[in-house]
């Protein structure tokens, strides 16, 4: 993966949107030019997933690519937990945070409320 180049990416920060780049580059070019067919259509034996519930089995393409984007945007989310926890930075994008713009007494009550709302659902009120 290395390049040879020296700039502002270099470092983990800098491997890691390399190694992402390149994965997302690997999977647009691995369905360039599919018809709609090719995507869904099942193929065997990698057309099943042995330990998923006998009702979703039977897969196609579409159905792994969407899982896959599914379980990516599921670390996605781990990342967003630990980024704000290590400096307060939070939303969807730099350019778009994807937030209502509340200050921190603000949030405290949101999170207070929703607090509230799951002690109530699990019965043990307040």
């Amino acid at each position: 993966m290395a390049t040879g180049k020296t700039d502002s990416m270099d470092g983990p920060k800098g491997m890691l949107h390399r190694y992402l780049q390149v994965g997302r580059e690997a999977l647009l070019w691995k369905i360039e030019g599919l018809s709609e067919y090719d995507v869904r259509r099942p193929l065997t034996p990698t057309g099943t997933v042995e330990w998923w519930p006998d009702d979703r089995r039977n897969v196609t393409l579409h159905t792994i690519l969407v899982h896959m984007i599914a379980e990516t945007h599921r670390h996605a989310g781990h990342a967003d937990i630990v980024r704000e926890l290590v400096d307060g930075s939070r939303g969807l994008r730099a350019t778009s945070a994807n937030l209502p713009d509340f200050d921190d007494a603000e949030w405290a009550s949101h999170r207070d409320a929703i607090e509230r709302a799951a002690r109530a659902a699990n019965g043990s009120g307040e």
